[in-house]
Parts: C-alpha cells; structure tokens; sequence
C-alpha cells in the first residue's frame, strides 16, 4: 500500500463519519449464513483453530 493513500483521523472524527454497514442485514442472518459469507470473501478469511493456536496478545504501547 502506498503511503499516500494513508490517512489518519482522530477518533471524534471518526465518530463523525457516515457508517455504511447494512447492520439490519448482518443482525438478520444465521450463524451459518454468516460463516459462508466470510469463507466467500478471499481478503478476510476466518482464523482457523491451528492458526488461533499461534496468536499471541500484546501490549497496547502508546
């Protein structure tokens, strides 16, 4: 990713921006409906078992 395509706000105007989420439709499916949805789309595939095995959590450093 080119860095020029990088912006960066701060949360209050995060806050302010439009929300495009369709959460009605999200609220309104099954568990499975949801997990074929992800398996569908290639850029966020779910974390698998042996992956989550791997993760490991950190440290918030500011």
């Amino acid at each position: 990713m080119k860095k020029e395509f990088i912006t960066r706000i701060s949360l209050s105007e995060a806050k302010k921006l439009k929300d495009f989420s369709d959460w009605e439709r999200v609220e309104a499916m099954s568990d499975d409906e949801a997990i074929a949805n992800a398996l569908d789309d290639p850029d966020n595939q779910p974390l698998t078992y042996p992956m989550s095995k791997d993760v490991k959590p950190f440290k918030r450093v500011k």
